[in-house]
């Protein structure tokens, strides 16, 4: 098995691009926005974020997931800056989710959690036993 590597790919600006928060720009985030990881996901869900939050967890979520710091501050200019707010905090709330749980699948799907409706940012349980009657698949013999 893979790696996790916290890496997602979304929809954003002029096309899709790969976000990914490390060690390194957790770090750095933290430091940006006087927040832990849960604690800025928290102020995104509540809508009770800073500029600072979107702005720095999308323009670092860029530099992890491969742009150059130079790119990734033109983007930001660009989708954060130029565009109301609001647009950005979906963007900046599956990035810091998906920094915080385990993608779907091992091939680095989208993120657990649905962020959209609030739901926890925790995987469903897997160990769900077959309903009576069905007829077990390879997995579960």
């Amino acid at each position: 098995m893979a790696g996790f590597d916290a890496r997602v790919t979304l929809p954003w600006g002029d096309g899709d691009h790969t976000f990914r928060l490390a060690l390194g720009q957790l770090l750095e985030l933290q430091e940006k926005t006087d927040a832990g990881p849960m604690d800025l996901m928290v102020r995104l869900r509540g809508q009770r974020w800073r500029v600072q939050d979107l702005r720095e967890t999308i323009r670092l979520g860029l530099i992890g997931g491969g742009k150059s710091p130079a790119e990734a501050l033109v983007l930001v200019r660009r989708y954060v800056d130029a565009r109301p707010l609001l647009e950005s905090v979906p963007v900046a709330l599956e990035i810091i989710v998906a920094a915080l749980t385990m993608p779907e699948d091992a091939s680095g799907g989208k993120a657990a959690a649905e962020t959209e409706t609030g739901a926890s940012p925790l995987p469903p349980s897997t160990d769900a036993a077959p309903s009576s009657g069905s007829v077990p698949t390879p997995s579960e013999a």
